[in-house]
């Protein structure tokens, strides 16, 4: 395995966990089935012949060639994702430096019931299937788009007859870069809002797209294309059109029938939304007085505004953030960690080494060198 490359494709493992269901018909899981493929040596061993991706092909003929498109297995092969007590954290799911990618949900791969730290968001592309989200069944047929908050028990359709493409969004990146979806009055901006800073639970949000929509179609191709590009520029596109992407889904929707929330989503939250917005914005080098003098009010009034919205103090949010956005830099940057601590708002390089590791459990560094170890490509 070492001096060979190895490869597999979407297909390949598809065919395989079919035969392989209907042999133990019980809980299947992506790494013993690679490494079982491995094994029986159903692995590509030669230079891979790949298939034409691109944004010309029509819906089917797109997604046969992202289905026999080849990836990389050795990596994931040495550093199986550990998966005790059903929680996947993304750093180790997340490829070298990358904020976004896909992955297809596998056809009878269901591991049951898991959370993650980070953003699930699942498309169906063709057929029908049902996605558990807590005690909640939903059924989900084409053009069906859920996202998933982070730390949300929940298990994706593994049905044979559905093909459902997930794009895995770390939770910095949405802090980092769609922190304008707060400024809008609505059940969207309320959904990550609760996401990203309160302590209540979100759950889902779930949407009935167009999937014929041509523009929509081609966001979703380019996306896909992105998410698969090893370049230095694949994952700024990627997360560039996943913006795209979302806001073409979003577009209409908000007030719709077609969007479905949970029912912990119901009642009205505070108009917090241009506060939390200023603090995203200046967190770097924003205090509750300065702030308070920007929008007028008195520190106390404000203050007890961001805790009856968020569930949490001032401070603590501007750690989050702050913390949040240093993850960020250190997965998808080169700058040195001395540097990420002054430009999240550190004076101290020890202040904010031992904040990260009060936080993380590992110092920056440390942190920086266990995500080094992780695969460069995703797994499924």
């Amino acid at each position: 395995m070492e001096k060979e490359k190895l490869f597999f494709t979407i297909n390949m493992v598809i065919d395989y966990t079919s035969s392989l269901n209907r042999k133990v018909r019980n809980r299947i899981v992506f790494s013993d089935v690679l490494l079982e493929m491995y094994k029986n040596k159903l692995l590509i061993t030669d230079s891979p012949s790949y298939p034409i991706l691109d944004t010309t092909l029509n819906a089917k003929e797109f997604l046969d060639a992202f289905n026999n498109y080849p990836i990389p297995a050795n990596d994931i092969l040495r550093s199986p994702i550990p998966s005790s007590d059903n929680i996947m954290d993304e750093k180790y799911l997340f490829p070298l430096q990358r904020s976004v990618f896909c992955q297809r949900h596998i056809p009878y791969m269901n591991p049951g019931l898991y959370s993650c730290n980070f953003f699930e968001v699942t498309y169906i592309c063709e057929g029908e299937g049902t996605m558990v989200i807590e005690d909640q069944e939903l059924y989900l047929t084409k053009g069906d788009f859920c996202i998933v908050s982070p730390n949300v028990q929940h298990c994706h359709p593994s049905s044979p007859d559905c093909t459902a493409i997930a794009f895995i969004v770390r939770r910095s990146t949405f802090d980092a870069i769609f922190s304008d979806l707060l400024l809008q009055k609505d059940i969207i901006s309320d959904f990550f809002w609760r996401s990203l800073y309160s302590e209540s639970d979100t759950g889902y949000l779930l949407f009935q797209s167009d999937f014929s929509n041509p523009k929509l179609q081609n966001y979703f191709k380019t996306l896909v294309c992105e998410c698969l590009n090893p370049d230095n520029y694949g994952d700024i596109c990627a997360v560039s059109v996943f913006k795209l992407f979302l806001a073409e889904i979003f577009r209409g929707s908000p007030e719709s029938k077609s969007t479905e929330i949970p029912k912990t989503m119901r009642g009205k939250r505070p108009d917090a939304g241009i506060l939390l917005q200023y603090i995203n914005q200046n967190f770097a080098s924003i205090s509750l007085p300065k702030m308070a003098e920007v929008f007028h009010y008195n520190t106390s009034y404000l203050s007890r505004v961001i805790y009856q919205a968020t569930g949490n103090n001032f401070s603590t949010i501007i750690t989050n953030i702050r913390l949040r956005r240093s993850e960020y830099y250190l997965l998808c940057s080169d700058f040195k960690i001395q540097d990420i601590a002054e430009l999240v708002g550190y004076s101290s390089f020890d202040h904010y080494s031992r904040t990260f590791k009060k936080m993380y459990g590992i110092s920056p560094s440390e942190y920086r060198m266990q995500h080094k170890k992780r695969p460069e490509t995703a797994p499924l």
